[in-house]
């Protein structure tokens, strides 16, 4: 006997999976590949409303594609990105959750050492 809180597709007769894919979540039926009750499912990173800073560590100012990244990420021409990549301590990027996810990630691809500033739970 199935327990209350489970459901039960109405095509075919068996339990449905509670599930989240992409911005959608609710109760799929694996044997018939359908979505039976939907809601929109919001990553806590897309409502998070805090602004996070990322803080350059330390970089090599003679590697052409960190310059180049950091140029991107901090919109600054390639030869200040140069110069800044012989600091450390400095502020190159803030923004929302997911931009900050974005930007770390092609920081973390070329080497690019650096913190963020609150602690980033994503």
């Amino acid at each position: 006997m199935l327990e209350n809180n489970t459901s039960i597709c109405d095509k075919c007769g068996n339990p449905c999976i509670s599930k989240i894919e992409e911005n959608t979540q609710g109760l799929y039926c694996e044997k018939c590949n359908k979505w039976l009750v939907v809601a929109t499912h919001i990553p806590a990173i897309e409502s998070d409303p805090t602004i996070f800073k990322i803080f350059l560590d330390a970089g090599d100012f003679k590697n052409k594609e960190q310059i180049k990244i950091l140029s991107t990420a901090a919109n600054i021409n390639f030869l200040e990105a140069r110069k800044l990549l012989k600091k450390s301590n400095v502020e190159i990027f803030s923004g929302s959750a997911t931009k900050v996810k974005e930007v770390s990630k092609k920081l973390k691809h070329v080497g690019i050492d650096f913190y963020i500033d609150p602690v980033f739970p994503y």
